[in-house]
């Protein structure tokens, strides 16, 4: 909608880039989307920094060969190029970002089943091309404080149903998480407070379609998003970012 398009960045291995070849590869393909809210940039930086540190290291490039790596560097171009410092009331860093809406003040993150943007229906097209076995949407929380630099939002295990829903639950969730603590990283999920005291518990983040994992887990794609702290460090925030793709891509 801003009227410049989407750009994809891959690592394999093989060094074969041809969207109709990877779809029907062998290999786990993980795509990354990064500014959907692109005062939320902590994963542009991170997808960057996992990228040179693959292309750079042969160990990593060993590990990974059975791994293509897709990135969506920017989504939301529009937000992006409109730069601020303020729009986010005490959050911590980086000194400048940009703003959520995209350049029709679209939210691209309640757009998805319905494409009313050419942000989501670029999005759609290079889903399907791909059609990836998991999916991260990199975000950064605006709400409720706590102690936590990191939480995680995977799609709820009884949309996938069956072998998939139990496959995320009981398999991939518990490895992420474990791998995440052997870091040193505590991570647990987004939740909503609504302002309220948790006597009850706290209300696990529903991911309908018109969220970006509602849609991918629509097609059988595992979807989750990364959602670190507001009020906590950016250099924090980015390296557990970082570490979270990292252990995707490791599980």
């Amino acid at each position: 909608d801003s009227g410049y398009p989407l750009h994809l960045v891959l690592y394999n291995s093989e060094a074969k880039f041809d969207l109709k070849t990877l779809k029907n590869s062998s290999k786990s393909i993980v795509l990354i989307n990064n500014g959907i809210h692109p005062g939320e940039p902590d994963g542009v930086d991170a997808s960057m920094m996992l990228l040179r540190n693959i292309a750079e290291n042969s160990e990593l490039k060993k590990q990974y060969k059975n791994v293509i790596v897709a990135v969506i560097p920017m989504y939301n171009i529009g937000g992006s190029l409109n730069r601020n410092s303020h729009s986010r009331a005490n959050q911590n860093g980086p000194e400048a970002y940009g703003f959520r809406g995209n350049a029709r003040n679209f939210d691209l993150n309640r757009d998805f089943i319905k494409s009313d943007t050419k942000n989501a229906q670029s999005f759609a097209q290079l889903f399907h091309s791909l059609n990836p076995d998991v999916f991260v949407d990199n975000h950064v929380s605006n709400g409720a404080d706590y102690q936590y630099g990191i939480t995680h939002l995977f799609t709820q295990h009884n949309k996938l149903g069956n072998d998939l829903g139990e496959f995320l639950e009981l398999n991939m969730r518990p490895k992420i998480e474990a791998s995440l603590l052997k870091k040193e990283i505590s991570i647990t999920p987004y939740v909503n407070v609504w302002g309220k005291t948790p006597d009850e518990g706290f209300s696990q983040f529903f991911d309908n379609a018109r969220y970006s994992t509602g849609y991918t887990t629509l097609f059988n794609t595992f979807g989750l998003m990364i959602e670190t702290h507001m009020l906590k460090p950016y250099k924090q925030r980015v390296e557990e970012t970082y570490a979270m793709l990292e252990s995707i891509i490791d599980f």
